[in-house]
């Protein structure tokens, strides 16, 4: 998700990414949960590659 919303961002397309359409997974090796990061990579991404959204929004945009 990080790669492509950043790649789209820098080619100048207007990202909107709803969270809730998001995969994510725990990494228990590291003590991360999947909810830890998703939290952490939506905040860095909302701040400078993408609109955060949710899918309700998205649609209803349409």
């Amino acid at each position: 998700m990080t790669s492509t919303v950043r790649a789209a961002a820098d080619l100048g397309f207007a990202v909107i990414l709803p969270r809730d359409a998001c995969l994510g997974f725990d990494l228990p090796e590291m003590g991360l949960s999947a909810e830890e990061i998703a939290r952490v990579s939506f905040r860095l991404l909302g701040a400078d590659f993408a609109t955060l959204s949710t899918t309700a929004d998205v649609i209803a945009s349409l």
